[in-house]
């Protein structure tokens, strides 16, 4: 469960933190990669108990991220929209509301973060 709450911190990061977090990457990609590889194993093990509206908020953030995804939304995903659009404050926003469903903080300055291996570089 730390690497989903690392997740969700991370998801609920101001932009420009998290676009620091992952200087030399592309924030936004690891944003949504790291959110949906953790919530697919949350939503997917026998062995992690979610409460009902857990489960249906990470599903619902996941469901968030993935209209966002594709071609026709690839101006979402960069910096500036990162920034400044109002579907990235929306994701910031529910990932604030599923930390505080688990009575996780929205911030953990112990963190170092989830180690980026060389996906999404930037050229």
């Amino acid at each position: 469960m730390r690497l989903l709450r690392s997740a969700l911190q991370q998801a609920a990061m101001p932009a420009e933190r998290l676009i620091t977090r992952f200087e030399g990457f592309d924030a936004s990609y690891e944003l949504a990669s790291d959110f949906g590889n953790w919530c697919s194993w949350a939503l997917d093990s026998d062995d992690v108990k979610l409460t009902d509206q857990q489960r249906s908020r990470i599903a619902a953030l996941d469901a968030r991220l993935e209209q966002m995804s594709g071609e026709h939304n690839a101006e979402l995903w960069t910096d500036d929209a990162l920034r400044s659009r109002p579907e990235w404050e929306n994701v910031r926003r529910d990932a604030r509301e599923i930390l505080e469903l688990f009575q996780w903080p929205i911030e953990d300055e112990d963190d170092p973060g989830i180690e980026v291996v060389g996906r999404g570089r930037k050229p």
